[in-house]
């Protein structure tokens, strides 16, 4: 588990780095930081699908899972729309806090359901490797 902790951190790093791009920009152009916020998760989330299952879950020679991965991803982003605009509703002149600390509330979702929902058959083969 550690390992896919590492791995999933070094992806979100990676992950995060083009989606930060992508809110800045979107937020300096437009000032509005919820589209801001859909637009750079939106950019990441193909990217992430593919660094979940292959490298991080190494889930390579099992069907993926897309519908799981979106559902997870929908169920994280919505807690990460809900702490982002009760951010803003808190602290209107700090919206790059806003921006991390949603950030934050949607990766602790986010491999969470990855772990132990989208990308579960790992676990199984774990599982039964230990019992054989």
């Amino acid at each position: 588990m550690l390992r896919q902790l590492r791995r999933f951190s070094l992806v979100g790093i990676l992950n995060t780095c083009v989606g930060y791009f992508v809110i800045f920009l979107v937020q300096h152009i437009t000032g509005r930081p919820v589209l801001a916020n859909v637009s750079g998760y939106a950019a990441g989330l193909v990217f992430s699908f593919v660094l979940y299952r292959v490298y991080v879950f190494e889930a390579n020679g099992e069907k993926a899972h897309p519908l799981k991965f979106a559902g997870a991803f929908a169920a994280a982003y919505l807690v990460n729309l809900f702490v982002l605009t009760r951010m803003l509703s808190l602290l209107p002149d700090m919206p790059y806090l806003a921006q991390v600390t949603a950030s934050a509330a949607y990766l602790s979702v986010m491999f969470s359901a990855s772990k132990f929902w989208v990308f579960r058959q790992s676990n199984r083969l774990t599982q039964k490797t230990l019992r054989n």
